[in-house]
């Protein structure tokens, strides 16, 4: 019988999205299983069976890749971003990430997205009580540097820790298998009306399902032209697959898509996966209650959570990450302020004003000294004047009067 290990209570690194050793003791004494009796799962583990699938009937549209990683992003990734790490960062280094980021970039592509997910059984948030025995003998490890006033030693083995096991610890998990399809196109390609839009995205969708012989009804009516403009755009397709049957199972398989799929057992899924992850950074799990005889758990704590830190640190990239600027920096996993800023045309040329004295009736002219507090010259011009091309239009015009008195002296 296939169990359940591994899904909850290991490793995970949350730059490279992967699994890592075990942290808390996993142990099948109890033979429980899942209430359809058909995995075996650890003494402390609850499931949940949901045996639902979701099909994409019409393609998700990403134009960028920032776009499209904040959408498909896993939930332990997202949840980053309620600590000061950088959620960016988060996945970064996966080898989906990295690939995903040079089609779009390399060939300057947007992409339509398919996914097929079957969703077999949800693992509610819960930890295990008892730690791992190698996970343990590490901590003592450090525990023992510390105690040895051994501060470098302790740093080391910290983050030793850290590339054993992660940034992380796994506590709740979405159970199931999924099929995605990637279609990249051209960037440059114009949808003119919405309906261009949604016809492409149908046309991608359609692609998808008559790769593995899917019998799906589509709201959207195709036409040979529309198929072959989607297909005149197309650049690069890949399918990926977690867990459930390898995609040439899809392509020999006949798979009509009806509503109760998962009841008829019409998909075949043989090895079920983590699809969604949630958890906690691993210096959290550093408490008296899983350490109860260790006098330094609070140093301890801080020793792992300046490694975990580090890691972010080291990994970090700043830079631009509009594909569009000349500043950008294709390594970056953090957006800063090196992007230039948008040089626009404006069509006012600036503002200018000038002053003239008057004469009055009895002749007397004021001097031209009392113009000086109205005068400002145009800053784009650095003189009464409008750039080249410009014209002068007067906005506003008035007179300001001064008046003066003789004033007898009587004796």
């Amino acid at each position: 019988m296939n169990t359940f290990e591994g899904f909850i209570g290991i490793g995970w690194d949350n730059l490279l999205n992967k699994p890592m050793g075990p942290i808390f003791l996993t142990s099948f004494d109890q033979c429980r299983t899942t209430p359809d009796d058909i995995y075996l799962i650890p003494d402390d583990m609850v499931t949940i069976p949901i045996k639902k699938i979701r099909l994409d009937r019409s393609a998700s549209f990403y134009s960028s890749f920032q776009d499209f990683t904040m959408s498909e992003s896993q939930t332990i990734n997202i949840d980053v971003s309620a600590s000061h790490w950088h959620v960016t960062v988060s996945g970064s280094y996966s080898q989906t990430h990295i690939e995903t980021k040079k089609q779009f970039f390399s060939e300057r592509s947007s992409m339509f997205h398919t996914k097929l997910e079957y969703h077999a059984y949800d693992i509610p948030d819960q930890l295990g009580s008892t730690l791992h025995p190698i996970f343990l003998a590490q901590l003592d490890d450090i525990s023992s540097a510390i105690q040895n006033n051994m501060t470098r030693r302790a740093q080391y083995l910290s983050q030793l820790l850290i590339r054993n096991y992660g940034t992380h610890v796994i506590t709740q998990a979405k159970l199931g298998a999924t099929i995605t399809q990637e279609d990249y196109v051209d960037s440059n390609t114009q949808f003119t009306e919405t309906s261009s839009l949604d016809q492409m995205r149908a046309s991608a969708s359609a692609s998808f399902y008559t790769m593995f012989k899917a019998s799906v009804s589509i709201d959207k009516t195709l036409n040979t032209t529309q198929q072959n403009q989607y297909s005149n755009s197309l650049r690069y397709s890949k399918v990926r697959t977690v867990g459930g049957p390898d995609v040439n199972q899809l392509l020999t398989a006949t798979l009509p898509m009806s509503t109760n799929i998962s009841q008829q057992g019409l998909i075949l899924v043989r090895d079920l996966v983590a699809t969604d992850r949630s958890g906690l950074p691993l210096f959290m799990m550093i408490t008296r209650s899983y350490l109860p005889n260790n006098p330094y758990v609070d140093a301890l704590r801080d020793y792992i959570k300046n490694a975990t830190d580090e890691y972010y640190k080291r990994n970090t990239v700043y830079g631009c990450m509009d594909p569009d600027d000349i500043n950008f920096n294709f390594q970056a996993n953090v957006n800063d302020s090196t992007c230039v800023a948008p040089s626009n045309n404006y069509t006012l040329g600036g503002i200018y004003q000038v002053c003239s004295a008057v004469s009055v009736a009895n002749g007397y002219t004021a001097p031209d000294s009392v113009c000086d507090q109205f005068r400002q010259i145009n800053e784009i011009t650095g003189d009464y004047s409008c750039p080249d091309d410009y014209d002068a239009h007067l906005v506003k015009s008035y007179l300001d009067l001064s008046t003066c008195y003789t004033q007898p002296t009587e004796c």
